[in-house]
Order: C-alpha cells, then structure tokens, then sequence
C-alpha cells in the first residue's frame, strides 16, 4: 500500500512540474504598430540594411517572441535582435524565419486529413438553397478529393465556401521572425532587430536644363526608389550608399564619385559622405517606403 501511494505522490509531482514548465513558456507577438524607429540603408546592388526598434511589455522567463511585419526577402543568417534597455536580460536561445504565408491553396494542404465544414449549393425549382456539411479533404493534390457523406468525391462543382475551425500555427499572413528568448526582468523594453534584405534598390537620374544660348545650365537630380522586399516602412530614416558591395572594382568606383558629386550639388535634402570606397547619402527628413 506504502508504494501505490508513493508512486500516486510522484505522478502528482511530475504533472505539477509539467504544468509549472508550460505556464512558464509565453508567447509574446509584436508587429509593426510597435514600432519606435526604423532606418533604412540602401544599396544600388538590390540590397537594403533594416535596423528597427520596437517597445515591447515582456513577461519574465521562456517567450516565443514572434516579431512581424519583417521583409519577405529577408536573409535570415544576418538577423541580429537584442535590448538597447535591458541587454543583460534578454537572451536569444533560438531563431526562425516562418514565411510559408498564408493563402488558399496552403491552408488546404494543411488540412488534408481532417474535416473541414463545406456549404454546398443547391438548385431546385429555380430555388437556390445551401446545405453546411461535414466533410474529410482526402487529397489537394492537382484537385481537390473529399468524403462527403461516405462517399468519395472529385472536384465537387457545389461548393459555396469552405469553413475552418482554425488557423495553423505554421502559416502567417506575413512573413514573421520567431525568437526563443529567455527573459530575466519584467516589464518594458526596447529592443532593436537588424537585417539584410533583398528586394530594394536605388538609381539617381539627371536632367540638365540650358538656357538659350547655352551658356548657362540647372541640373536637377532625382533619386528612384524601388522597394519589392514585401514591407512597408513609415517614417522611416533613409540613407543610399553608392558602390559595390564586397567588390573592389576600379571603374565603377570612378564612376560612383562622379555621381555622388552630381547628386549632392543637385538634391539639397541628401547629405553627402564619403568613406572608403563608397558614397553615403542621408534623406533629411523621414520618408514612408512604400512596398511596391
């Protein structure tokens, strides 16, 4: 009798113990509405630097800290994520990048086995009626093959909508960073992420304007920003460099001096700086970048 008792104690304790664990594990979403600041360098290879900071209410202990509304070209290896207010408190034990993004056919796939509530349509007596019923996606691969009522059906023309009982937690609407952080102190933090993305470039374009007896000339610059990296940032500080990145090349680098020298006589909101090899303009005031 003394062993089944204790063997009951024990089996109390390791539930307690289990439970204690996954109270102690939160998760913690943040998206761009948190965000403080945000800057952004662009190179002219199709290559931008994004380094935002966002204000953050964490929990002590083990988070999943899901940090949104990160670009869809984003380069994962280059991800850096610490806390600028508390830095000794916020340890990163493991990162993801989740960009399997949400759509129809994705959300289908994740559901094949189970029952999803389909609405069938009917016709009778020029009367249109619709019937919700249970039903088991058995495949979505080339079309869809369902059990409806026992029966195995190909491609049901009837079909009004489909209904989910829920979202999978590997699919996002956008694409998302996903930390496992341990946290000692509770409370609000600022913490800064940074990251090499894909999908942004830049160009400057010249008119040159001459009086009538071309003697005399007004040259305008404009600078051409184009943004596909799947983001959109909001007041955002930008900064352009001029020059190829991790390449020493002897022309090109002639021929970026050359523009950096029209560009800072002719856009009076860029400041200009030349280091090393490179040419590094500063939009003097914030600017939204749009994507697409």
């Amino acid at each position: 009798m003394l062993r089944k008792i204790n063997f009951l104690f024990a089996s109390a304790l390791c539930l307690v113990s289990l439970a204690t664990a996954i109270a102690q594990t939160s998760d913690q979403t943040t998206t761009a509405g948190d965000r403080q600041s945000v800057n952004i360098t662009v190179y002219s290879s199709n290559l931008g630097l994004v380094r935002e900071t966002r204000r953050l209410t964490l929990p002590s202990g083990r988070i999943a800290l899901r940090f949104a509304d990160v670009t869809a070209q984003i380069r994962p290896e280059t991800v850096h994520l610490g806390s600028l207010t508390a830095p000794a408190s916020l340890r990163i034990l493991e990162q993801n990048y989740q960009y399997d993004l949400l759509n129809p056919a994705k959300l289908l796939d994740k559901f094949v086995g189970k029952q999803i509530t389909l609405v069938l349509r009917h016709y009778q007596n020029n009367t249109e009626t619709f019937e919700p019923v249970q039903a088991t996606l058995l495949s979505n691969n080339g079309g869809q093959v369902w059990r409806i009522n026992g029966q195995i059906v190909i491609n049901p023309s009837n079909i009004a909508e489909m209904r989910f009982p829920d979202l999978p937690k590997n699919l996002v609407a956008t694409p998302t960073l996903v930390w496992d952080v341990e946290n000692r102190e509770t409370g609000s933090q600022t913490v800064e992420a940074s990251y090499l993305t894909a999908g942004m470039n830049w160009r400057a374009d010249y008119v040159l304007l001459v009086n009538a007896d071309d003697t005399k000339g007004d040259l305008q610059g404009w600078v051409t920003l184009t943004n596909s990296s799947g983001a959109t940032f909001e007041d955002a500080r930008l900064q352009l460099v001029a020059g190829d990145v991790n390449r020493v090349q002897e022309q090109p680098r002639t021929y970026d001096a050359m523009r950096a020298g029209a560009l800072a006589k002719s856009e009076s909101e860029f400041q200009e700086q030349g280091f090393f090899e490179y040419h590094l303009y500063t939009l003097q005031r914030p600017t939204t970048i749009h994507d697409n």
